[in-house]
């Protein structure tokens, strides 16, 4: 059973402010909150992660929880060639494994796969085949996730989505500088019909193809659905990666790097997806029923990145140059603590001055959503309280990214929404894929929130983000779990 939120938050507080504890509870006790035995961290987890620490022992002595990592911690760019599994973690230092920055460090690099593109048409994905194991149950779905998305929307004139049983016609005919919006057709019966790829040929570097979805670790129907929705698209027209956008495991992270829900929320969800998912984590995988305190579990998804190529992490941010786009994945979660100044210092120059013709950020908590958690700054509505409002991630992303990428691809709200350019982070297209496993609502407007418009959005089916740059083309499509197009849009970036 989850804690109360009260609690989850007071114990979050309590690891990082004694007087925020006090502030919120007029007390100094966790015991009623939590269960001394489920709570109480292994003294050599402790040496590891706050060893050096000076006011380690007064934190303990006073709250019983731990401190966090020294804020200038800063964040590595993994030093690993590409498909080999080794990364920059394996020397890093048990606490936290966050490196001092090397401004000399390499960026990671790899060649977009040479998969043709598909002319003209979009396959109808079938999948109605079911998992070659066992799906386990839903055991974690909150209610009301499968509530269908209200009335209200803010899509410009002439922005549709697709009837249920629409599949897609792709060729929009955009020109440039001229967003493209494009509803499915009745075609059910379209096909792809793209010649086998050239050996010889080397790769297309000013073409890009990947998917994008989060909040997918429940190991429930839907998230086997929408993998295997994802995995018949990646087959049909191409993915170089996956990005993976945080609450990856459900609901309190796990307890190690050979813990099970690898298996049963990674590894067999996605077995058929033939790319390598590029991973950043969320406040789920931090533990702590959700609050995301117990960041010395981190180190098991580094670990674990170790074993499996196809999981990439090597460190809580990294970059990565995947032909003419660089991407960069970031921690929310410690920004959302007020860690984010190492993230600031590095990646705000790095962003700056990257070359490519795409930009990409990707990571959990996102800065404009309509969903149920909404906006940094107000997160849950509540714009005055330490940590929960998501003013350490509003304030670092406005440093890291406004003005400076070109997209930011999150979850955290489990629906899927396409934001539009805001003046209060301008230049950035806003992206939320958190449909991975299961739904939650579109907020209408009211006293403290007002929706951002948005090109498209939709809380009632699972679903992930499917995006091709092709040159300064950009188009991107939102899929369902049944394997039907709901919605595409095409534009070409200045």
């Amino acid at each position: 059973m989850q804690a109360p939120f009260a609690c989850r938050v007071g114990a979050a507080l309590s690891a990082f402010s004694l007087a925020g504890w006090v502030a919120l509870t007029g007390s100094t006790a966790l015991g009623a909150c939590s269960d001394p035995a489920a709570s109480a961290a292994p003294a050599a987890d402790a040496a590891n992660l706050f060893a050096g620490a000076d006011t380690a022992a007064a934190v303990e002595a006073t709250s019983g929880a731990k401190p966090p990592p020294d804020a200038s911690a800063a964040v590595s760019t993994s030093d690993a060639a590409r498909g080999a599994g080794a990364s920059a973690a394996d020397a890093a230092p048990a606490d936290l494994g966050l490196l001092p920055i090397d401004a000399a460090a390499t960026t990671d690099s790899m060649p977009p796969s040479d998969v043709p593109a598909a002319a003209d048409a979009a396959p109808v994905l079938d999948t109605s085949a079911a998992p070659d194991a066992a799906v386990p149950g839903d055991a974690t779905a909150a209610p009301g996730d499968a509530t269908a998305a209200p009335g209200d929307t803010t899509a410009a004139p002439g922005d549709t989505t697709a009837a249920p049983d629409a599949a897609p016609v792709l060729d929009t005919g955009a020109t440039p500088d001229t967003a493209a919006e494009t509803a499915p057709t009745t075609a059910d019966t379209a096909t792809v019909d793209a010649p086998a790829p050239d050996a010889a040929t080397p790769p297309q570097q000013s073409i890009v193809r990947f998917a994008a979805l989060g909040d997918t670790g429940k190991g429930n129907d839907t998230q086997y659905k929408v993998g295997a929705a994802m995995a018949q698209k990646c087959k049909a027209t191409g993915c170089d990666f996956v990005l993976l956008l945080g609450d990856n495991f459900y609901s309190t992270g796990t307890k190690d790097e050979n813990d099970e829900q690898f298996k049963s929320k990674f590894e067999e969800p996605y077995k058929d997806v033939a790319a390598p998912f590029f991973v950043v984590l969320g406040n789920h995988d931090y533990g702590g029923e959700g609050a995301g305190y117990e960041l010395w579990k981190g180190d098991n998804y580094k670990k674990y990145a170790k074993k499996n190529a196809k999981f990439v992490h090597p460190d809580y941010a990294y970059d990565k140059v995947v032909g003419h786009a660089h991407l960069f994945g970031l921690d929310s979660n410690l920004m959302m603590y007020g860690l984010g100044a190492a993230q600031v210092a590095k990646f705000g120059p790095l962003i700056k001055n990257a070359t490519e013709t795409w930009k990409i950020a990707f990571a959990h908590h996102p800065y404009l959503s309509n969903g149920k958690h909404g906006n940094a700054g107000m997160y849950e509505g509540l714009p005055l309280i330490p940590i929960v409002s998501g003013d350490g991630v509003k304030k670092d992303y406005e440093a890291i990214l406004c003005g400076k990428v070109d997209l930011l691809i999150t979850g955290h709200d489990h629906s899927r929404q396409w934001i539009k350019a805001s003046a209060k982070c301008p230049g950035v297209e806003f992206f939320v894929a958190g449909a991975g496993a299961s739904t939650t609502e579109i907020k209408t407007k009211s006293l403290l929130f007002t929706p951002s418009p948005t090109w498209f959005e939709d809380a009632a089916l699972g679903g992930f983000l499917w995006v091709e740059l092709k040159g300064k083309h950009m188009k991107g499509e939102f899929w369902d779990e049944n394997g039907k197009l709901s919605y595409t849009r095409e534009y070409d970036k200045p």
